[in-house]
Parts: structure tokens; sequence; C-alpha cells
């Protein structure tokens, strides 16, 4: 099975698809996952230019970098989908209902996943329904029911 990963740099998810710079296709077979292929676009991977966010925790004054999310419109960009036809799941931080259904005629099924997580951790995530390895965390990622 094929998974693609929408990014913003060629390591973390990207918080929408609108705002990813290029896509990462990992190969999934049993319990081996492996990066299949990175195709950046647009001149590569760079990140536009960082907004600073300031965040004010217990009277400390923080200053966080982080990438410009591009709204999403609904409409995917035609080198998105090209990079992504020959996968069975897409992630991505976040799609609207536009993009979900779009996929979904192509026979794609669009995953939400945590933005500014790991990639591949993203897809191991969606595989097994846990962290990458037992007892590593993959950032804030949703418990899973208890069985009983």
């Amino acid at each position: 099975m094929k998974i693609a990963v929408a990014s913003i740099d060629g390591a973390i998810v990207a918080p929408n698809i609108a705002a990813a710079r290029g896509i990462l296709v990992f190969e999934v077979s049993g319990n081996e996952v492996a990066l299949h292929r990175s195709s950046p676009l647009d001149g590569g991977w760079s990140i536009p230019k960082a907004a600073l966010t300031r965040i004010e925790n217990a009277g400390r004054s923080l200053v966080s970098v982080a990438a410009p999310a591009k709204p999403s419109t609904g409409a995917l960009p035609p080198d998105l989908l090209r990079e992504m036809l020959d996968c069975q799941i897409v992630i991505a931080g976040a799609f609207v209902e536009e993009e979900r259904q779009a996929l979904q005629r192509l026979g794609l099924l669009a995953l939400p996943a945590f933005a500014s997580q790991p990639a591949e951790a993203a897809v191991r995530f969606v595989v097994s329904g846990s962290p990458p390895l037992e007892g590593e965390a993959c950032g804030p990622c949703p418990k899973r029911p208890i069985a009983g």
C-alpha cells in the first residue's frame, strides 16, 4: 500500500493540503514503512517566510516560529494530485469537505493527522494506530480506546 503525506518541508505533515510544498510517498508492507519517493513542488522544500507568534506562559513570554498556513480553498492543485494518484491514502493536517470529496472520487482516502508531526510517524500511526515504537511518543497522538 502507498500512503501520500502532504508536507511543507519534506519531513513534517503540512497543516492542510493547500499549505503543502510537496508530497512524500511511503510504501507500507506488513510492519515495514519506507519512503518510496519525495516530490517537492515549485522549486523545493523551502518553507515560506516564517511568522513569529508570542505566547504568554505563566508570566514568561515565549516566542514560537511557525510557517504560515495557507488556507484551504477546496481546490486541489493538479501537481499535488498527480504525485498521489498511485496511493490509497492521503495524510495532511486537515481537509475541507470539497478536498475530501475530490480525493474520494479519485479513490483516495483523506485522513487528517497532527500538523507538524514527522511524516513517517503519521504514516506509522495511521497503519498501526500506535506511536512509531513502543514507549516513543509521536507528538500529541490521540489515545486508542481500551478494549474490554
